[in-house]
C-alpha cells in the first residue's frame, strides 16, 4: 500500500533535493525521500544493535559521527 505525504521545506532544501534527483540518479523526488529514510532506517537499527551488544561507554562510531556530527 503506498500513502500521500506532504512535507514542507524550506527553498534550499527543495533545491537540493531537486538537485539530487538531476545529479543522483532519482528518478523522482519521492523516489530520493524514500531513499533517505531507508538509509536512517538502517542507521537506526544499527544503533540498536550497538547499544545492545555493548554496556560500555564506547567511544563515537562512524554512525554517531554522522547522526549527531560528533568527532
Amino acid at each position: 500500500m503506498i500513502t500521500k505525504l506532504s512535507i514542507s521545506l524550506p527553498i534550499s532544501l527543495e533545491e537540493y533535493a531537486r538537485h539530487r534527483v538531476r545529479t543522483g540518479g532519482y528518478g523522482s523526488i519521492s523516489e530520493y525521500f524514500r531513499e533517505l529514510i531507508r538509509i536512517d532506517e538502517r542507521l537506526s537499527k544499527m544503533e540498536r544493535a550497538r547499544k545492545l551488544n555493548s554496556r560500555d561507554a564506547a567511544p563515537p562510531t562512524e554512525i554517531d559521527r554522522i547522526r549527531y556530527g560528533r568527532r
